[in-house]
């Protein structure tokens, strides 16, 4: 089981969308995993504070969803 479904396993997610996509920063890389919830979590000002403390700018707009599935897993 990969990393990413562990944690979201352990935790209160029940449902989240995941797709392969790319980095939005350069190198803009491939093979990324990305995963949406698919319910809203509320979050302290301490916990945005350390999550935007490690993001950078999105530096591309949306790209085309083209090949690509999106997947719903529900639990």
């Amino acid at each position: 089981m990969r990393r990413s479904h562990r944690v979201l396993s352990a935790g209160r997610a029940r449902r989240y969308f995941r797709y392969r996509g790319s980095l939005t920063t350069p190198p803009c890389s491939e093979g990324v995993e990305w995963i949406v919830m698919a319910e809203k979590r509320q979050t302290s000002p301490e916990q945005m504070a350390a999550m935007v403390s490690h993001l950078h700018d999105n530096n591309r707009p949306v790209q085309p969803l083209g090949d690509r599935q999106i997947g719903l897993v529900a639990k």
